[in-house]
């Protein structure tokens, strides 16, 4: 009979990074396994709703970007790799890795995605195997540098695909570096391990071979990223099972007032930054409403973090709601204009419309160019370049391009023929049973 494993998910950041962790940790239960999902504590409800095992994280993202730190971040102003300022945060931080630690005390696997690959330090502790599941590619290759995966350089240039691959330890060294205090602070004083010099545990001479043995679960579609050639190479367990959508996610009561506006004229397009905190929300907003009138398109507007309003317009053009399920309102768009954050990209992929993206910062960037690149939406409009002028041309150009929209439905008959959470959660079954 088929053991039943102790699996603790250790996730932290925004929706697009915990909802993934979510769906994963369903389809883990699913199939037996007892799955207890550590995240920030606001989340408590949609994970307890879904008959999931809950623990609560300190770490608080919403406030970190309302932040300076954090609003410089996010508009590009502020170098990413560059060790935290905000005193809050850094104690969040340092407190959340005491309650991860302690929530992973009886597991027999740990999982972990990109913003929690600090539990490697839980994981050398406790001596168990661990995976990783993460949004986009983090394997050295090759075909493109670390956090450029956009579009892929030319495999003919020697010297181009050296500098592509030597960028994945560059950016390991920066990224453990930027947090190396805490960490190191952490190991001592509640796993009791000595301290790491700069090079951490992935550049040390002597790498954890729980670390070459790990499994990496990429929760994307290979019909948007395609593996690299060379990625066969490596010791780890490669796998790109699909999205992670949550089950039963559809069960959505919408305002009738939505309804009748959705239905009341021509199809309207959704606009909505998802966990983005604009420096400016009223330009932004200014920018969103001009564009509208300029091509008078009608449109659900979701304000979310980002702060949008609808300053007095037209209600017959514009509707405004703090938040909506995707999968439930993108199906019915003409297009939908967001911020590219993975979780909001793969919902409009899944609903196969054309997509306007204006990406902030990070992973947003090299996804906006692939979606270009693969004809799903115009050029990107960066929010550091985003004017009235700039938002008519995509918006103009993702609802009347008939290309762009059949791509767009071509890419959704596939993503919709995968079930990506289900697939990993296999996966990590029968990796773990051997």
């Amino acid at each position: 009979m088929k053991k039943s494993l102790s699996i603790t998910i250790l996730a932290i950041g925004t929706t697009g990074d915990i909802y993934p962790a979510i769906a994963l940790s369903q389809q883990l239960q699913v199939i037996g396994h007892h799955v207890t999902l550590a995240a920030p504590k606001y989340f408590k409800d949609v994970i307890v709703n879904l008959g999931l095992e809950f623990i609560p994280l300190s770490i608080d993202f919403n406030r970190f970007f309302q932040s300076e730190e954090g609003r410089r971040l996010l508009s590009g102003n502020n170098n990413f790799f560059s060790k935290r300022q905000d005193t809050r945060f850094r104690q969040e931080f340092r407190q959340t890795l005491t309650e991860a630690w302690q929530a992973s005390q009886s597991a027999d696997v740990l999982g972990l995605c990109p913003l929690t690959l600090w539990g490697t330090h839980i994981v050398e502790k406790l001596n168990i195997p661990c995976f990783l599941f993460s949004l986009y590619p983090l394997t050295p290759t090759r075909a493109f540098p670390c956090f450029q995966f956009g579009k892929t350089s030319a495999l003919s240039n020697p010297i181009s695909g050296l500098f592509n691959i030597l960028s994945y330890p560059v950016v390991d060294f920066l990224m453990w570096n930027r947090e190396r205090d805490v960490l190191n602070h952490f190991r001592e004083q509640d796993l009791g391990l000595p301290p790491l010099s700069l090079m951490g545990q992935g550049l040390s001479l002597n790498m954890p071979n729980f670390l070459q043995q790990m499994p990496i679960l990429y929760c994307y579609s290979s019909a948007i990223i395609s593996p690299p050639f060379d990625w066969e190479r490596y010791p780890n367990p490669i796998h790109i099972p699909g999205f992670f959508f949550l089950d039963g996610a559809t069960s959505y009561n919408p305002p009738q007032d939505l309804v009748d506006f959705i239905r009341g004229g021509p199809q309207p397009i959704s606009i909505g930054f998802g966990s983005m905190i604009a420096l400016q929300p009223e330009k932004l907003t200014q920018i969103v409403l001009d564009a509208l009138d300029i091509t008078q398109q009608r449109a659900v507007l979701i304000s979310g973090w980002t702060g949008l309003s609808d300053r007095n317009s037209n209600p017959d053009q514009l509707y405004v709601i703090n938040s909506i399920p995707h999968d439930w309102l993108f199906p019915q768009m003409a297009a939908t204009v967001h911020h590219c954050g993975p979780g909001t990209m793969a919902a409009a992929l899944k609903a196969g419309v054309p997509q306007v993206t204006v990406p902030f910062f990070f992973d947003q960037r090299p996804y906006a160019q692939r979606l270009s690149s693969l004809g799903v939406a115009p050029k990107s409009v960066p929010y550091k370049e985003l004017t009235v002028e700039h938002l008519v041309t995509a918006i103009e150009k993702a609802v009347n391009t008939p290309a762009i929209a059949a791509k767009a439905k071509d890419i959704a008959d596939v993503i919709n023929g995968e079930n990506g959470a289900r697939n990993a959660a296999e996966i990590i079954d029968r990796h773990f049973a051997n």
